[in-house]
């Protein structure tokens, strides 16, 4: 028989209980009648019927505060109703909540997905779930009635948030027992010196109430108290929803995860609350976040995910693992700047080229070819971002770099080499713009034919060398200290102007992370991951040119950007900390020696990247092919001719 027991003090409270006698719904405080009463089931029928569990026999007993049996009960699960709810409020909110909560939870309770692996609006779907079957629980218990009023009517009314100070956690066991239940007061108080002790006469106005459903275990807490601190297990109590800095973490004996019923009491009684103000986190790091999973320093709290994601006390994600940037970016739909889900953000589309920039040059109606082959319009080429971080993307890197470009050639080199916080603002735009065209590739599929597969244009991708030009792109909204070497080579260039020649030209490369875009007279390359090791290979070729530059010469220069850059041998690495005063920093370890790799492991030459970039721009001329191959070949140049010197084709155009 499976036995669950109530646990809590043995007193009531009238300002927190639920005085209505069944009288009226707890959800909604609508008058209850024969005819709308519900009789829903407390554990949804769907998991009674996922789990097997709908008659299996329980006991459940109400225990006082000074240990004493108040009360017992026997029925089964499926017995187990809620009287105080109201048809109403079950065919609607609640109703809608458990159709999407059912396919999140299936394989969390299968122990095919790990709790750390859900979204945001995952996470808030399975806290709310968590919440409404807690106080579903609650009210239909032969047990003082400690859940606020207010959280009940919160939870029917609030789609995107919990009540103040209310936590959800989760975790899973390896166990076999398919189902338990406890619920009580967060009654133990840990006292400087270690010991428990009792604080009856606040907690009271706490409540913790816990589930395990197969593998999966849930918990809801309250605690409202500014001078008492919660106190949760390191890497156990995985905190769903993260509301409040009123806590501490810390660490304990190896967990019990193949025993069912000592890991679900572990998991329930492991939530500590703390008395004194003074007293340390145990094990805590202070210097940066690599194995810790907490800093708790004068400005707040930062936590590491046990994913390895690091977010602040109110959730805010500083830093992403690699793993969650795939799963929540690239190939999710969250905000890939703040993370937000589409259900607690307002959304808008952010267009990968600015609006200001498609004005200008009048692309709206003009197309950009993607790697497929297939033309996307410029005014439609857009990726899903919140409403809030679109906007302080416009403020921030948008506007400025508008003002920025409206200078002229030589205005534009003077205002970079006189303010380096302007040749910073250029690079950020510029990742911003390469890592947003990459984005977009995880939306488009390679073939519009289903029929020849189902495959994203992103699929070709190293997503995980991307993972630092995230970090760059997320720089403003993480408030990042960027050190200055891990900037990328920067090449300002003078564009050939002719009738003949577009005014706007934007080329990437997703291997070699560069990215040209032309305007105008001005033409810009630039090398994102290189810490400016590219400019250190290039710059005796690059001060070869002597003139403005042709669309094919330019093409050039951007695939002698690209070969460098994969064929350098020993690479920077890029990396984050965290400082004590919790100042995020994005650093890079530069390799003492700077050389390419030897000619016989070349990924790709550089003819045959030439060849790639310029084998479209070549129309229907005598001996194409054997000029194509001379390219392939690296036989042909753009930029120079066979004694080295610069070609200033320009000149043919006049």
């Amino acid at each position: 028989m499976n036995c669950s027991t109530y646990k809590g003090i043995g007193f009531k409270d009238n300002r927190f209980m639920n005085t209505s006698s069944n009288k009226i719904c707890v959800f909604c405080d609508s008058e209850l009648t024969n005819n709308n009463r519900s009789k829903e089931h407390v554990i949804p029928k769907w998991l009674l019927n996922f789990l097997n569990i709908g008659k299996t026999p329980v006991q459940p007993s109400h225990i006082t505060f000074e240990g004493r049996l108040k009360s017992q009960r026997s029925h089964t699960l499926q017995a187990l109703l809620a009287g105080s709810v109201c048809s109403d409020c079950n065919n609607n909110w609640m109703s809608r909540l458990e159709n999407e909560a059912m396919p999140i939870l299936k394989p969390l309770i299968r122990g095919e997905k790990g709790v750390v692996e859900l979204n945001e609006k995952e996470r808030m779907i399975v806290s709310r779930w968590t919440a409404k079957t807690a106080y579903a629980l609650h009210c239909s218990s032969d047990f003082v009635k400690i859940v606020p009023n207010e959280h009940y009517k919160y939870i029917k009314d609030n789609l995107n948030t919990l009540p103040d100070n209310v936590w959800v956690f989760g975790q899973q066991h390896h166990g076999k027992r398919p189902f338990n239940w406890q619920q009580s007061s967060l009654i133990d108080t840990v006292e400087e010196d270690g010991k428990s002790s009792s604080n009856k006469e606040k907690l009271i106005k706490t409540y913790k109430i816990s589930f395990q459903f197969g593998k999966l275990m849930l918990m809801i807490a309250f605690m409202p108290h500014e001078n008492i601190k919660m106190a949760i297990w390191a890497g156990i109590h995985i905190p769903l929803i993260f509301k409040s800095v009123n806590c501490y973490w810390y660490h304990k004996q190896e967990f019990p995860w193949y025993n069912s019923e000592k890991a679900f009491l572990e998991f329930d009684l492991g939530l500590h609350v703390l008395k004194n103000n003074n007293l340390k986190p145990l094990h805590l790091s202070s210097k940066q976040i690599i194995d810790a999973e907490l800093f708790n320093e004068n400005q707040g709290l930062i936590m590491k995910l046990p994913s390895g994601t690091i977010i602040d006390e109110d959730g805010k994600i500083l830093f992403y693992s690699i793993k969650e940037f795939y799963d929540r970016i690239i190939i999710g739909d969250d905000c890939f700047i703040c993370g937000a889900s589409k259900v607690s953000k307002k959304f808008n589309a952010e267009h990968i080229l600015p609006n200001w920039l498609l004005t200008k040059y009048n692309l709206h109606n003009k197309s950009i070819t993607l790697p497929n082959g297939i033309a996307v319009k410029y005014g439609h080429y857009t990726v899903p971002c919140c409403k809030e971080c679109n906007s302080n993307l416009g403020k921030h890197i948008e506007k400025p770099i508008s003002e920025l470009l409206k200078l002229s050639y030589n205005e534009f080199g003077d205002a970079l080499s006189s303010d380096f916080k302007n040749l910073q603002l250029l690079y950020k735009w510029l990742t911003l713009v390469f890592f947003k065209i990459h984005l977009k590739d995880s939306e488009l599929f390679w073939n519009l034919d289903k029929r020849k597969g189902g495959e994203k244009i992103s699929e070709m991708y190293e997503w995980e060398t991307m993972h630092h030009i995230h970090c760059m792109v997320r720089g403003e909204y993480t408030n990042a200290k960027i050190d200055y070497k891990t900037l990328g080579s920067i090449f300002i260039l003078p564009a050939l102007q002719h009738e003949l020649i577009d005014s706007f030209d934007v080329v990437t490369d997703s291997k070699g992370k560069t990215i040209m875009i032309r305007l105008n007279e001005l033409c810009i390359v630039c090398v994102l991951n290189d810490s400016c090791a590219v400019y250190n290979l290039f710059q005796n070729i690059f001060q070869e040119i002597k003139g403005a530059l042709t669309p094919f010469q330019l093409k050039e220069v951007f695939a002698h950007m690209v070969y460098i850059n994969t064929h350098i041998k020993d690479r920077p690495i890029f990396y984050s900390n965290f400082s004590e005063n919790r100042e995020h920093h994005i650093n890079v370890k530069i390799p003492d020696n700077l050389q390419l790799i030897p000619d016989n492991e070349e990924v790709l030459t550089l003819g045959e990247i030439l060849h790639f970039y310029i084998k479209d721009m070549i129309g229907q001329i005598e001996n194409r092919e054997e000029v194509l191959a001379q390219i392939k070949e690296g036989k042909r140049s753009y930029l120079f001719d066979s004694n080295g010197d610069f070609l200033n084709l320009g000149k043919e155009l006049y």
